[in-house]
């Protein structure tokens, strides 16, 4: 008679899991902002993008479904040209998430009201850019609705929402001479107010909000460096000291470099992430589910999606997510589509995402149901005995689903798979809870 071996219940690890890729439309291309909210007030965030290229002008979004599924591509507007931003806010305080744009070409700055999760109209609120690069939508005078901010190429305006869709605007003197490049609206000195912080071709400039209005400041500005043709700019605390640090992108060597917030919005050179890599957008997100942000992008001309490790605030060596073969996968972003409380990874070309499945949490073991595999270790062929009916499915040290849907009767069941030699982890879900068995493949 065969020895049985008892549930092994693991302890939560180290590093995170992930779902397989899930791409949400092959035939998206072209992707020049990808963001995240809920248009249909359902609570889970739906996918928007904005796109460029040929006949691909367009704003849209995916309707998030929960249990990782997600709805078609939904067209919020063709009728722009080149769009290089996409921002989402209720700009109307009606309880609905709006949406924004602007055309490069057209030199336009649009909003598309939500109507209960549709978007029939598009109303140009601005038509006097020379160049418009960027557009976000926050409450930046603090009195309770969202404003807009248009990056222009020689200019940062400022929209005041007035209520009932009236604007004032204000153009912030830029203090020097320069072109912007990308666009961060945060609150970098902790005052309550969020400042604006913009890459540019001269460096990376700060201006802060003092009670709603912006002035260039020169002594923060200093703090950064003088890194020329900065083209991507990140904000968030990466040491967890409460202070929002800096990750630029750009300069002279198209080197990704972190800066370290001092305290009251100033800054000191921390690192070189990494040298000679030419990304276009960086995100932050715990990747490996340690408590700290880890630094997230894409470097197309190597054909790779990948995060670097944060240990004590300094980024470890480059791990590839995923190998590409796009060079259109310019795009990245992160946030918790799944309502599990951890930051999703999502990227562009084709749109992609890893949903945050960490198989290994402690809350998941539910004593549902007596279960017992053996021989564990196998070779392949096993046997699981249980009181209760159910299905299995094995994952990958990974979080990748190798086998799904095994069906468990209640009793004996047999099973031979074809798996590599390597530690594996068996879900097995009775009354709609799950049990986890580490699974050895010799």
């Amino acid at each position: 008679m065969k020895k049985l071996i008892l549930l092994f219940l693991v302890s939560v690890a180290s590093h995170a899991q992930y779902s397989p890729q899930i791409i949400l439309d092959e035939e998206v291309f072209g992707i020049t902002e990808i963001i995240t909210a809920d248009l249909n007030n359902d609570g889970y965030k739906e996918v928007i993008t904005s796109q460029k290229y040929f006949n691909n002008h367009k704003v849209s979004f995916f309707n998030n479904l929960g249990d990782g599924a997600f709805g078609s591509q939904q067209i919020v507007s063709t009728n722009l040209d080149t769009p290089l931003a996409v921002a989402a806010g209720d700009i109307n305080t009606d309880g609905w998430i709006d949406l924004l744009s602007i055309s490069r070409v057209e030199n336009t700055a649009i909003y598309y009201l939500n109507q209960q999760g549709s978007f029939p109209d598009e109303v140009v609120f601005d038509n006097s850019f020379l160049n418009p690069l960027d557009i976000k939508t926050d409450d930046i005078d603090n009195d309770g609705d969202y404003d807009i901010v248009v990056l222009d190429r020689i200019s940062l305006n400022i929209y005041y929402n007035q209520g009932s869709l009236n604007f004032t605007k204000q153009t912030v003197d830029p203090g020097v001479i320069t072109e912007y490049t990308d666009l961060i609206i945060t609150d970098i000195n902790n005052d309550g107010f969020k400042d604006i912080v913009t890459g540019s071709l001269l460096k990376t400039l700060i201006y802060i909000n003092n009670n709603g209005q912006f002035f260039y400041d020169e002594a923060r500005t200093n703090s950064i460096g003088s890194e020329a043709f900065i083209t991507v700019t990140h904000m968030a605390d990466f040491n967890n000291d409460g202070n929002i640090d800096l990750i630029t992108n750009g300069g002279f060597f198209q080197d990704i470099r972190l800066y370290t917030n001092t305290g009251n919005g100033y800054f000191s050179f921390s690192q070189i992430i990494d040298l000679i890599v030419n990304c276009y957008s960086v995100s932050s997100i715990d990747y490996d589910q340690d408590g700290d942000l880890d630094v997230y992008t894409t470097i197309p001309q190597l054909g790779q999606v990948v995060w670097y490790e944060n240990i004590d605030g300094v980024m470890g060596e480059k791990n590839i997510i995923e190998e590409i073969d796009n060079v259109g996968a310019v795009k990245v972003h992160s946030d918790d589509l799944n309502n599990d409380g951890k930051d999703d990874p999502m990227w562009s070309a084709p749109i992609s995402i890893y949903l945050s499945q960490d198989i290994l949490n402690n809350n998941e073991f539910d004593s549902v149901s007596k279960l017992s595999v053996y021989p564990n270790p196998s070779k392949g062929s096993f046997s699981i005995e249980s009181t209760l009916n159910g299905t299995a499915n094995i994952f990958n040290s990974m979080g990748q689903k190798v086998y799904g849907n095994l069906p468990v009767a209640s009793g004996h069941n047999n099973y031979t798979v074809n798996l590599s030699p390597d530690i594996y982890f068996l879900q097995i879900i009775t009354n709609n809870k799950k049990s986890y068995i580490r699974l050895i493949i010799e």
